[in-house]
């Protein structure tokens, strides 16, 4: 009897929840509206030109290079511009973030240039985190103000920014959430898991979102059928919960496809993307690095602790990406603290996010399961302390529950408010803010570089680079990063530069043997090739190229263009 009324219990509750959810949208709007007015301090927002990146080294370039693939070429897996005299043909380094591909070629269509498509994709990201995670919580039974917070909350990870424009992609997690909701709901919370057109649409969005988040989803799945089993749920749960992982897994496959023709096509290529079964210790989670503060957290002393920590650690790894904040510690640990003690009144949501949370850190953590999958399985999946983002959903969300129970003798603004306000301030640091000033005077001084020399060779002109860096995940050089070579491109869509070939096919490796030659043999063979002038990047040599430019003014005269900041010069062949 006790049984049937809790069931009928549930199912009001749950239709009442079906019902609110038709009138989302005003949360939604409030939950955009707060993200973008605690953002717009954060990272000083007035201080920005949306024609100007954010970030302009390292990473960065390389997923600008993709952006501007897309907007220049429709696609990112051929550019003719880069690899000179022959073509780049990305398709060679295997990727599955073709959603957020399609989100830029939408804005080109509006006209975007690719710094202004780089920056509005971060910059909506932290709306669409925020907003998607309000939804699923109010999915998942919290209350509207609990829900607003959770999303603000996540929205504003420190992974978000200090992942930022580096990695960008993988700071557009909003897909996260939904992998976390489809997983709770085949354990059992919120509606059943049924094989629906809207089930469907979040797992081809999980799949299309990036090869790590959905193979963590996957992950997941596999955990939740496994507690299904030991549940001895029905058939019918078992069934559907491997049909939405399927999904997601065909379209991962799907999105790769491309990757996986070209490679069974031109064979495989040995140079890109080998990785060894100790980078998943390296590249692991920590539960340390999870609860500790950012380490530059804007109080010294909390900061300190963290930066101490990582001087001590034998395996220091990437621990800046995994701190969850203060708050997102504390719903660590009760979801821990829930695993541990097994209350018999502890609420089914908490339960089963208390579940996932223990056997993720079991797969993910330093010396857990993921070193026995990258020793034996494959090593490709290397960097699980991505899966952070998670952990820290979870974390959240118990959070929220926790708020929805003070908020039976504390009033839920008060809260909501407080809870926001410290958590963002924790969260975020003044490291966050883009130095807008310095990279807006290399970025216009690379630009009218670019702009003389299409002037003095043509717009469309071959362009020989030096130093030679290999393409792509090549370590710096001297003082110039392994993707700098990429903002000459990035300034010019017609010029074709000799960076950017694939290294271990003939479009990337055939300078290796050329840039070994003597000075006048060197020129004489890029003239060969149709190259119409030499680029050089005086920084990627110990004495900033003084001795190859002696060489290159004897042969072909006094350089044609030097960069204002006098780091880049041209030699017209």
């Amino acid at each position: 009897m006790a049984e049937a009324e809790a069931a009928e219990a549930a199912e009001a509750r749950e239709q009442k929840r079906d019902g609110e959810q038709d009138h989302f949208w005003p949360l939604g709007l409030i939950t955009a509206g707060v993200t973008v007015a605690l953002l717009v301090p954060v990272l000083r927002l007035w201080r920005a030109s949306l024609g100007v990146p954010f970030l302009y080294t390292s990473d960065a370039n390389s997923h600008a290079m993709m952006v501007k693939s897309v907007l220049d070429h429709g696609w990112y897996e051929r550019n003719p511009n880069l690899g000179a005299p022959f073509v780049q043909h990305f398709a060679d380094y295997p990727m599955a973030d073709n959603l957020h591909l399609v989100v830029v070629r939408l804005l080109g269509l509006f006209g975007a240039s690719w710094p202004v498509a780089v920056n509005l994709s971060y910059l909506l990201g932290f709306v669409v985190i925020a907003v998607v995670t309000a939804w699923v919580a109010r999915r998942l039974g919290l209350s509207r103000l609990v829900s607003l917070a959770v999303g603000v909350l996540y929205a504003f990870l420190p992974f978000h920014f200090i992942r930022g424009e580096l990695h960008l992609f993988l700071s557009q997690y909003f897909t996260v959430p939904l992998a976390c909701y489809l997983v709770l709901r085949a354990l059992g919370i919120g509606p059943p898991l049924r094989f629906s057109i809207g089930v469907v649409v979040m797992g081809v969005l999980i799949g299309s979102g990036g090869a790590y988040y959905a193979v963590f989803a996957l992950l997941l799945f596999a955990v939740a059928l496994a507690m299904n089993a030991l549940a001895r749920a029905g058939r019918p749960v078992l069934v559907q919960t491997a049909a939405v992982a399927a999904v997601i897994g065909v379209t991962l496959l799907a999105n790769m496809a491309p990757d996986i023709l070209y490679d069974r096509e031109h064979g495989a290529n040995p140079e890109l993307a080998q990785r060894i079964p100790a980078e998943a210790e390296f590249y692991g989670l920590k539960l340390s690095a999870l609860l500790l503060p950012r380490e530059d957290h804007r109080i010294d002393r909390l900061g300190r602790v963290n930066e101490h920590y990582q001087d001590v650690s034998p395996v220091p790894g990437e621990q800046e990406y995994q701190a969850l904040g203060l708050i997102g510690a504390a719903g660590l640990v009760w979801l821990l603290g829930a695993a541990v003690l097994r209350r018999r009144d502890e609420d089914e949501l908490t339960s089963r996010l208390s579940g996932l949370t223990v056997a993720t850190l079991l797969v993910a953590t330093v010396g857990g399961l993921s070193a026995i999958v990258a020793l034996k399985v494959t090593p490709q999946i290397r960097a699980w302390n991505r899966i952070s983002v998670f952990v820290g959903f979870f974390a959240l969300v118990a959070v929220g529950v926790l708020l929805d129970r003070a908020a039976r003798r504390i009033p839920v603004g008060v809260l909501v408010a407080a809870a926001v306000l410290f958590g963002v301030l924790d969260q975020t640091s003044g490291a966050d803010v883009p130095r807008y000033a310095a990279i807006d005077k290399q970025f216009t001084s690379d630009a009218r570089f670019v702009e003389a020399i299409e002037r003095h060779v043509g717009e469309r002109a071959l362009v020989f680079q030096l130093p030679y860096m290999p393409f792509p995940e090549h370590p710096p050089l001297v003082d110039i990063d392994g993707y700098d070579h990429l903002r000459g491109y990035l300034h010019s869509s017609t010029l074709r530069w000799s960076h950017g070939g694939m290294k271990g096919r003939e479009e990337g490796d055939w300078q290796m043997a050329v840039v070994d030659k003597p000075v006048p043999d060197l020129v004489a063979d890029v003239r060969g090739r149709g190259f119409d002038a030499v680029y050089i990047d005086r920084f990627g040599y110990l004495d900033r190229a003084a001795a190859l430019e002696r060489e290159l003014t004897a042969l072909l005269g006094p350089p044609a263009v030097v960069s204002e900041d006098n780091r880049l010069v041209l030699y017209r062949l």
